[in-house]
């Protein structure tokens, strides 16, 4: 029986190596995309954020544009631009 049991012992070890080689390959190739996911996800996020930014900016220029040099008072003004956004979301939300 000696013989069997190493035949046994020396197959279990060769097959678990095996499988703990592809375990690793299998958890190094999750890991890759899992950091390629995220990566793309900081881009998309910082993209987002710069056009929300750049949106906020441009909403308090034409704010100012249409208090300075259309002359209307502060209030009509904000209500313009209010409308517009709005109506700019609903736009969006109806098309997604």
């Amino acid at each position: 029986m000696g013989i069997l049991d190493y035949l046994k012992e020396s197959l279990s070890a060769g097959i678990s190596d095996f499988m703990k080689e592809i375990e690793r390959e299998f958890s190094r190739t999750i890991l890759k995309r899992v950091y390629l996911i995220k990566k793309q996800i900081m881009k998309e996020l910082i993209a987002i954020f710069i056009i929300l930014i750049s949106l906020g900016l441009l909403a308090i220029s034409a704010i100012f544009f249409l208090i300075e040099y259309i002359h209307l008072n502060k209030t009509i003004s904000f209500l313009i631009i209010g409308i517009i956004v709005l109506i700019i979301g609903i736009f969006v939300k109806i098309t997604n």
